[in-house]
């Protein structure tokens, strides 16, 4: 019994190993962040007094993108406690005259993994769930693909750390984990043997469905382009072509069906957003050239925005803000094996390549190929420069895994390996000098820059020296290749990391209880304190917002009563626009009239940023202080409910209770925007405006008004979704029941759906692998 049982836990092991192995990958690629720093988006983005810094005194940043904080983890909080409150997030009255929530797609509002970011530390935690999903995915999409578990868990492991991850934790970050369970479903689909047996199409719509409510619109969007060229590329080899071609559309249309509340929402809101360049204004738009410089040598320019002020040209700040993420030496090198070594799946590899070239022409903006990608439908509506690179870094290291099998299987002749590893040698050289070029062209006299060339050069060249080895060397392949390139990978992952505040870190949040025991349902306004959309993170109404889109209406009031240089997509008071522009505070003191009819009561300021001179002035009042934050009474603030002739008295920002002398009309401090629905005493009434305000008529008398946000089609948005939702577990139950018949000896008919497949099986690994590819899919 005890050599059953021991056997049985091999056998287990065996098949879990590979994906403890990508588990473990992702922990020690989050490391730095699990141990010595705290990646909390608070800590940097609210603008509240911390107690710690970066652990390095060099310049340099933890991501690129501040919407990690402002939109990710605000948004997303706000959104996932209305959920466990059992309200949908539609709306978010917390920012700026209050707007759509769900709409605006970046909170991620029904992405059932927001509610991670109610946990402590859940901006990390959701996270690594997410990289872990998209490891995971990876592996069980090279084990479909045939590949032994060495290939499987390398290309898995590259995958959880890919450098979008990496340098972009905004909500670009969330639909990359879904890509690989795409084109893992579409495998699967290759082998339905009938109709009733149509395979892959439920785990595709969950993928299309989380990809699409995941928050970024527009990397669904581009990863959807490989997935449909993945699709036609294996169409092929497929013996029964329509079946799998309409299990591929079946998926596809219940993934989108069961995103139809936050899709059509968004389409709704678009008619009535300001969306900035994405009405078509990155037609034209690429990466400069020197970016490719950290395409494979990530950190050669310097740690992220780290080195930018020693290039007076400000090309490299451009180069940073505009980037999408990196490919790492490894992945790149075993790409190039993969395409031109590997033996099998040949139009599958020469697809993924044209991919990425297409891709990166895009990205840079090379001549001629560069145009055939701005052909897709919305192209010029997108950041392609910034986006693609999740599918092309997807499309590599598929291509990686491929070439990582054929090192490992070590059957390729001695002459294709000779030339190979000499190929590689060269280009890695070539590619080292040209980056270590383009930083020291570019940055000039920026400190310890030869010493981060050196160091980029040296792991860079040594992951491609490896490979070379393993490449002439056949027998050190399982024991140098995989560590090798998936420690480049960890390695590069880790970086950033350092900049992130050192722990124990401690948070002067003082100024944030004042105001949610003071303020009411009116609204402060932050400059660069308790930052944009922060206030949605406390529970406390803000004018300050970060966020795109942002509706019209709300659009022109900062325009003609606020701040006529702000930027509506980062009214935040923290941004300056340089130059002969006056400050956000001077735009404050000149337009207090507009901040005070939309209900602000405080200024929210660091100290000693608004001067005695200037308060007096402008008649504020300190209201609280303390050794990092002021907050001033501004003199006249609308109040947020209010009726001539009556008395107003209000427990929360959705009812009020009147008692009028007179007929009257409520006005309340809330964006007048459709959607939004008033009832006095329960009876429908007409909802009006007032400015860009709501406003209803009320007779004389005592009354309660409610408002109801619901926008048009989401009630039949939400059946759809319903319906597709019960088809999807419907077809998962019946499926499950079909395998058990079979399994229990009584095999249904061939038309039913746990039939025979009558297509061939999935090529098996290697015999020099003996694990069965099954196994793990």
């Amino acid at each position: 019994m005890r050599v059953v049982g021991a056997e049985r836990v091999r056998r287990a092991l065996r098949v879990l190993a590979p994906y403890l192995v990508v588990l473990g990958v992702v922990l020690v690629g989050n490391l730095v962040n699990l141990t010595v720093t705290d990646p909390d988006p608070l800590l940097q983005r609210s603008g509240l007094p911390i107690s710690s810094g970066p652990l390095l005194s060099l310049a340099g940043m933890n991501t690129i993108d501040p919407n990690d904080g402002f939109t990710t983890q605000t948004l997303g909080v706000a959104a996932a406690r209305q959920l466990i409150h059992g309200e949908l997030p539609l709306w978010n009255s917390y920012e700026g005259l209050g707007q759509p929530l769900l709409a605006g797609m970046q909170s991620a509002a029904l992405f059932p993994f927001v509610l991670l970011m109610l946990l402590p530390g859940g901006v990390l935690i959701f996270h690594l769930v997410l990289e872990l999903i998209a490891g995971i995915g990876a592996l069980l999409l090279l084990r479909r693909l045939g590949l032994s578990s060495q290939a499987a868990m390398l290309g898995g492991s590259l995958f959880a750390l890919n450098g979008v991850f990496s340098w972009l934790t905004n909500a670009v970050f969330n639909p990359i984990a879904f890509l690989p369970w795409i084109l893992l479903g579409i495998e699967l689909a290759r082998d339905s043997g009938s109709w009733r047996r149509a395979r892959g199409w439920w785990l595709v719509a969950v993928a299309v469905a989380l990809s699409l409510l995941a928050g970024f619109p527009e990397i669904a969007y581009l990863n959807g382009l490989l997935a449909g060229l993945w699709a036609l590329v294996r169409l092929p080899g497929v013996r029964r072509k329509l079946v799998y071609l309409v299990a591929l559309a079946a998926g596809v249309g219940v993934g989108v069906a069961i995103a139809a509340p936050a899709l059509i929402s968004f389409a709704e809101y678009l008619p009535n957003a300001w969306v900035g360049g994405h009405s078509g204004g990155f037609a034209h738009v690429y990466l400069h050239s020197s970016g490719a410089a950290q395409l494979l040598l990530p950190y050669v320019l310097g740690p992220i925005f780290g080195l930018y002020g020693y290039d007076h040209t400000m090309t490299i700040a451009g180069v940073w803000g505009s980037t999408g993420g990196y490919l790492t030496m490894g992945t790149a090198a075993l790409a190039v094996v993969g395409l031109v070594l590997g033996r099998r799946l040949l139009a599958l590899r020469i697809a993924l390549a044209a991919w990425a070239v297409l891709c990166l022409s895009r990205i840079f903006g090379i001549p001629v190929l560069r145009e055939v990608l701005a052909l897709v439908p919305g192209g010029s509506n997108i950041a392609e420069q910034r986006y693609l690179l999740a599918s092309c870094a997807a499309a590599l290291i598929v291509l990686a895994g491929l070439g990582a099998e054929a090192v490992l299987n070590g059957s390729l002749p001695r002459r294709a390996r000779q030339t190979m590893a000499a190929a590689l040698l060269v280009g890695a050289v070539v590619v080292i000098l040209l980056s270590a070029h383009t930083a020291l062209k570019w940055l000039p006299g920026a400190p310890y820059l030869h010493r981060i060339i050196a160091v980029s050069a040296l792991l860079a060249g040594g992951v491609v020296l490896v490979v070379a080895f393993t490449l002439l060397v056949r027998r050190s392949a399982r024991y140098l290749l995989v560590p090798f390139v998936a420690a480049e990978a960890v390695v590069l992952f880790l970086v950033p990391q350092l900049w992130a505040p050192a722990r124990p870190v401690a948070v002067d949040t003082a100024p944030v209880t004042f105001l949610q025991q003071n303020l009411g349902q009116q609204r402060y306004f932050g400059l660069g304190v308790i930052g944009p959309n922060y206030g949605s993170y406390f529970g406390i109404a803000s004018l300050d917002e970060n966020d795109l889109p942002v509706p019209s209406t709300w659009e022109r009031y900062i325009r003609t009563r606020l701040n006529d240089w702000a930027l509506p997509d980062r009214f935040d008071g923290a941004w300056e626009p340089g130059g002969s522009a006056p400050s956000a505070e001077d735009q404050v003191y000149r337009n207090l009239a507009g901040y005070e009819a939309a209900g602000a009561k405080y200024l929210v300021a660091k100290t000693g940023q608004v001067t005695t001179a200037e308060a007096a002035h402008a008649r504020l009042t300190l209201a609280f202080h303390d050794a990092g934050v002021q907050i001033w009474e501004l003199p006249a603030p609308a109040p947020y409910f209010s009726a001539p002739g009556c008395s107003v008295s209000s427990g929360d920002r959705d009812s009020a209770r009147l008692d009028c002398a007179t007929d009257s009309r409520l006005t309340r401090l809330e964006l007048a925007y459709p959607g939004w629905h008033a009832t006095v005493d329960g009876k429908d009434a007409t909802l009006g405006r007032s400015d860009v305000f709501q406003r209803v008529a009320v007779p004389g008398g005592e009354h309660t008004v409610r408002f109801r946000y619901w926008p048009a089609h989401l009630t039949a948005s939400l059946a759809l979704a319903g319906a597709a939702l019960a088809l999807l577990i419907a077809g998962v139950v019946l499926q499950l029941l079909a395998r058990r018949r079979a399994a229990a000896g009584d095999p249904p008919s061939p038309d039913s759906l746990g039939g025979t497949s009558q297509t061939p099986p999935s090529p098996q690994p290697p015999a020099s692998h003996p694990e069965s590819a099954a196994s793990y899919v």
